[in-house]
């Protein structure tokens, strides 16, 4: 059972770890949308410049 806690505990520390958190204040608009898509093909490209 410990093990599997620990393992569960490590899962969730690598999510926290690598998962980006956005919080963006935006009217609920087209707009938004196209601005919050833009970032996060960024930070995807920049991610997985980061990964090579």
């Amino acid at each position: 059972m410990k093990e599997f806690q620990e393992n569960i505990i490590n899962m969730i520390a690598d999510v926290v770890q690598n998962v980006r958190i956005y919080q963006y204040e935006c009217l609920p608009d087209k707009s938004a949308v196209e601005f919050l898509k833009k970032q996060v093909i960024i930070d995807n490209e920049i991610g997985n410049n980061n990964n090579n």
